[in-house]
């Protein structure tokens, strides 16, 4: 059966109507119980038969094409809104709407392209396969691409590919820079750009286009999320968790906020006494990787080794093999242990999956006990970052 995934595991499952209606009809030839050239309808399902064809199986008519065009377009335009006011619940909706936007019209760029930008923020927040999502925003875009090259929204999709899966970071820079300030793409783009300053180690820099961003979309918790981990990587681990009560205050929530806030207290004094909020972190969903291994970090501060070889074992474990994030959370409970040679080298399958911890391996005050090893040196050196 002609079924397909986005998003890794835990994505949402879908199929093209015209592809269900040819292995239909195949079996139902094969069977003898179909005449030649009937159609069979499948799923209740905006692409089915009812859209491209009238009731006589007649093409669709241009008036009716344009309809259809029409309600893809409403489906953009509101998947777009609900981008822009992100809670990490969203993500699923706005990928429904987006693929119902396809379904309806199969040429409609920016519905590529903005599936494509919503992969790879499902790869950043952790809650996707990295490389399944990432892959699959690289096949969106393609189409897009194909469609309108010159599309803001593709460029800045573009843009984030470049940076998390290609790492070609001045191509990346210049595609946020050329779709800033175009519409919708531009919020997107002076993320990208913050997200490009944290990978040179430009903090500051990076806060204020993130503070730009957010002021832009106080709605969006996305921004305010990382706002937090760029005061996290500048060592300002006050103002880092104000940011984040501030954004639970406004009703934000989601992996990468809890992920912020559990490697914010492995940083602060007395960690015994923070072990049980950092607990509730890790335990708030089983994808909450990061937050599980800032404790298995925080239970080696304490000297409680055989805690943290436990969730070591859980983290490394190949029930979770290929999740958001898996690889750094491995690291920081290695790095805890002392197995620095260990720890570098999934610090660099981080890096290969694209994911967003890897932009700030310059500044991680969590790597800290790391720099001063050469392995982790070479690593650097290797990474290239700009």
């Amino acid at each position: 059966m002609p079924i397909y995934q986005l998003g890794g595991r835990s994505g949402s499952i879908f199929a093209y109507a015209d592809e269900l209606d040819a292995w239909l009809r195949t079996l139902n030839r094969k069977a003898g119980a179909q005449p030649r050239g009937a159609r069979v309808d499948s799923l209740d399902h905006p692409s089915s038969a009812a859209i491209r064809t009238g009731g006589n199986n007649e093409p669709l008519s241009s008036a009716s094409q344009a309809s259809a065009t029409e309600q893809a377009n409403l489906k953009v335009a509101r998947a777009v809104k609900m981008w822009e006011n992100l809670s990490s619940s969203d993500l699923r909706a706005i990928i429904r709407r987006l693929r119902e936007a396809i379904d309806l019209d199969c040429e409609n760029a920016s519905a590529f392209a903005w599936l494509s930008q919503i992969l790879t923020a499902d790869c950043i927040l952790g809650t996707a396969d990295g490389a399944s999502a990432l892959h699959t925003a690289a096949a969106a875009l393609a189409k897009a691409l194909e469609t309108n090259p010159g599309l803001a929204e593709a460029q800045c999709a573009l843009g984030w590919l470049q940076m998390l899966h290609g790492r070609n970071w001045q191509s990346a820079r210049r595609l946020f820079e050329e779709s800033e300030g175009r519409g919708p793409a531009g919020a997107s783009s002076l993320i990208g750009r913050a997200l490009l300053h944290i990978a040179e180690g430009c903090l500051n820099e990076a806060s204020e286009l993130l503070l730009e961003a957010s002021s832009a979309n106080p709605l969006s918790g996305f921004s305010m999320a990382l706002r937090a981990w760029t005061s996290f990587l500048n060592h300002q681990f006050e103002t880092a968790l104000t940011i984040v009560h501030r954004s639970r205050a406004s009703g934000h929530s989601g992996h990468l906020l809890d992920s912020v806030e559990a490697l914010v207290h492995t940083q602060l004094p007395e960690p015994a006494i923070l072990i049980e909020r950092i607990s509730a972190l890790a335990t708030v969903s089983p994808r909450h990787l990061v937050a599980r291994g800032a404790l298995g970090y925080v239970y080696c501060k304490i000297g409680e080794h055989e805690q943290a070889k436990e969730i070591y074992k859980a983290l490394a474990g190949p029930e979770i093999q290929g999740i958001g994030h898996q690889s750094y959370a491995v690291a920081l409970v290695l790095i805890g242990l002392n197995r620095h040679e260990e720890a570098a080298k999934r610090l660099e399958q981080s890096y290969g999956e694209g994911s967003i911890w890897s932009l700030g391996f310059r500044s991680d005050p969590v790597l800290a006990t790391l720099r001063d090893d050469l392995i982790f040196q070479e690593l650097m050196e290797r990474i290239d970052y700009p």
